[in-house]
Order: C-alpha cells, then structure tokens, then sequence
C-alpha cells in the first residue's frame, strides 16, 4: 500500500514539475522536444539569442538529477523497510516506472500532443511533430534504462547503509 501512495506522489510531484517548467520556459525544456520542432525553433529569428542550455549543460544536469533522484529513492525504500540491495531495487524500479508510464501515457500522449499550452510559439502549425508517438516511446525506452540505473544505485544506496547501520 505504501509503495502505491508513493508512486502516485512521485508521479504527482513529477507532473507538477514538468508542467509548471513547460508553463513558465518551455525553451528551458526544448531538447526534450521532437527532433523537428527543436530545428524549427532554432531557426526562428525570435528565439537566436535564446537558447542558453546547451546539449552538454543539460546532460551534465540530468547526470545530477539521476543521483539526487536515486538519493531520495534510497530514503523512500529504506523508510518502506527496504533492507536489501534487492528490495530496495525493486521497490525504486516500481516507482520509476509507475512515473515513466506516467510520463508516456498521461503527459505525452494526452497533455504534450493535445494541449495547446505546450506549443512553442511559430511550431503551432507542425501538429504532425507534435502528435507523433516514436519520439515518446523512445523516451519512454530510455526512461526504462534510466530507471535501472536509478534503482541500482539506490539499491546499492540501501545495502551500503544497512552494513553501517
């Protein structure tokens, strides 16, 4: 039950998130678009000067978020009663998938491709790019690795504290 709570915080908290950051800077978020809406953008005079997160900072972004977000999937196993590598583990893999699929389903398959607040200004026209569904199942298929490394590092997190404690 506990594990059920948690994955529908995660996937709360995560929608807030992503929402509010494509509410508010949606060109923040822009490598996260479809491959043809980010050329499209970058060629559009209004946006030349930017385009201040580069492929290289937001990588390096990303790699921090993966640890801090494994750190907190440590501390929510643990406090879950997770004691071993491998139950903490499993445990983070259900709450990172429960919001991977939360992300492909509701967010890019119902909010990214029918909500019209997630456009970028001069892209409302390539309703094709933003309907498509490969670039969303492939990050949904990197979700999945990520995922993995998320839950073996958190796993890993709750075996190391175990043997200290």
């Amino acid at each position: 039950m506990i594990t059920i709570l948690q994955s529908i915080v995660c996937c709360l908290v995560f929608g807030f998130v992503v929402l509010w950051s494509l509410y508010k800077a949606p060109l923040d978020n822009i490598l996260s678009y479809p491959v043809e809406i980010v050329q499209r953008v970058k060629s559009l005079p209004q946006y030349k000067d930017k385009f201040h997160l580069s492929a290289k900072k937001n990588k390096k972004a990303k790699i921090l978020l993966v640890f801090g977000i494994a750190g907190i999937f440590a501390l929510m196993s643990y406090c879950s009663g997770a004691s071993t590598f491998v139950t903490a583990f499993v445990h983070t893999m259900i709450l990172f998938m429960c919001m991977n699929l939360f992300d492909f389903f509701v967010m890019d398959l119902l909010i990214f491709r029918h909500c019209s607040f997630v456009r970028i200004p001069g892209t409302e026209d390539m309703i094709k790019a933003y309907h498509g569904i490969a670039h969303h199942a492939h990050g949904l298929l990197k979700g999945t690795a990520i995922a993995i490394f998320v839950s073996l590092i958190s796993g890993a997190m709750v075996k190391i504290t175990c043997i200290i404690k």
